[in-house]
């Protein structure tokens, strides 16, 4: 994207390099994040991978919109090519 978009309290725009990610979708409960993260960073170390920048979590919707009450997230882990 070249041209730079106006964030709001809503939305903000960010640049990232581009990179590989972990990536693992998961449907949580709050008390599940922690459990998750552990998970998807042990795979991460068996798979002898690193870390390269912060992860990140993406919601993709409402939990009060989701029948259990559950969080829909993506957890992101980027790591060095």
């Amino acid at each position: 994207v070249e041209e730079a978009i106006m964030g709001n309290t809503q939305v903000e725009w960010t640049n990232r390099k581009a990179q590989n990610h972990i990536v693992g979708r998961f449907e949580l409960a709050q008390d599940e994040f922690r459990p998750a993260w552990e998970q998807a960073f042990a795979w991460m170390n068996k798979n002898n991978l690193q870390l390269e920048g912060e992860p990140m979590e993406y919601y993709l919707n409402d939990p009060k919109d989701h029948p259990q009450g559950l969080f829909e997230v993506e957890l992101c882990i980027p790591i060095a090519s």
